[in-house]
């Protein structure tokens, strides 16, 4: 039963952590593109600063998922 729950236990960490580099992959091409068809530098500064903290929010809520299933672990599955 152990090994059942750490192995469940890797592979929502690995999906988790596959989802989170995705996320950072798409976000930062998206702000990229967009910085790139923007000609006001006010506005590529907001893109930036938007994109970077919705990167940084999704991480920690990531990291707080990521916290809750191995202090749970047992009990989840």
């Amino acid at each position: 039963m152990e090994n059942k729950i750490k192995k469940y236990y890797r592979l929502d960490l690995a999906f988790i952590i596959l989802a989170m580099a995705v996320l950072w992959l798409v976000l930062g091409y998206v702000m990229f593109e967009i910085g790139k068809m923007s000609l006001d530098e006010i506005v590529k500064g907001f893109i930036w600063i938007m994109g970077t903290l919705i990167e940084i929010f999704a991480t920690v809520s990531s990291i707080a998922v990521i916290s809750h299933l191995k202090k749970n672990q047992k009990k989840l599955y």
